[in-house]
């Protein structure tokens, strides 16, 4: 019964975890973009990662975890760790998450 408890104290703790807290060198080392961009490009892709269920990752760590492959070219086991979720789930965000950045390119990405 006490590893249990233990187990579910560990989980509630790893979930707990907010990546945009951290030091705006780690953020710029792990994501390759300041804090207030990060928070700007959550913001904006908010409206397109919102499900309707509450078993639903937040937007913030659908950005940030992807963001986090993207930047540094880590498994997503890897980034899963760091911010609380699982590989499959990174598998699951992923996809939606780039169709969202897609959908913004514009806004961010400019050419010469």
């Amino acid at each position: 019964m006490t590893d249990l408890l233990l187990l579910e104290e560990y989980a509630k703790v790893r979930r707990e975890r907010d990546l945009l807290m951290e030091s705006d060198e780690w953020l710029i080392s792990r994501f390759r973009l300041p804090r207030h961009v990060l928070m700007d490009l959550c913001h904006n892709l908010d409206a397109y990662l919102r499900r309707n269920t509450r078993r639903s990752n937040p937007s913030p760590v659908q950005v940030l975890t992807t963001k986090g492959v993207l930047a540094t070219g880590t498994f997503q086991r890897e980034i899963g760790d760091r911010a609380g979720v699982s590989q499959p789930t990174m598998s699951r965000v992923m996809p939606d998450m780039l169709a969202a950045i897609k959908s913004l390119s514009r806004n961010y990405i400019q050419f010469p």
